[in-house]
């Protein structure tokens, strides 16, 4: 074969490469996640309202429901896997105060 039939060839080859793959890669679809806060809606859940309008969810591959709590039993409403994950207080706990105050005493030591 001589140099004017290589090029036809390479140029087919390449094209045939080139359309064989993909240069855009399919996105999955976004895993649905259900979030119970513990009130209604309010201020002191702004970082997931924050998060959702600046695009970190969908950055993640994530789509979150936001689901207020308080109206409706929390417990019930998780048995039937509605809702993944909850937001709550912690629970309250008993320590002894001396050591209590040697975690505070570390925390603000090793801040420093």
């Amino acid at each position: 074969m001589n140099k004017s039939g290589k090029l036809p060839m390479v140029i087919f080859l390449a094209l045939l490469i080139l359309s064989s793959c993909s240069l855009f890669a399919a996105t999955p679809a976004p895993d649905q996640i259900s979030v119970r806060l513990k009130w209604t809606h309010g201020v002191q859940f702004a970082g997931f309202y924050i998060a959702e309008q600046k695009g970190y969810f969908a950055e993640e591959n994530l789509s979150v429901n936001l689901l207020e709590g308080g109206r409706e039993d929390l417990e019930v409403a998780m048995a039937g896997h509605q809702v993944e994950l909850k937001i709550s207080y912690l629970p309250d706990f008993r320590a002894d105060p001396s050591l209590i105050k040697q975690v505070y005493l570390n925390l603000i030591d090793n801040a420093i």
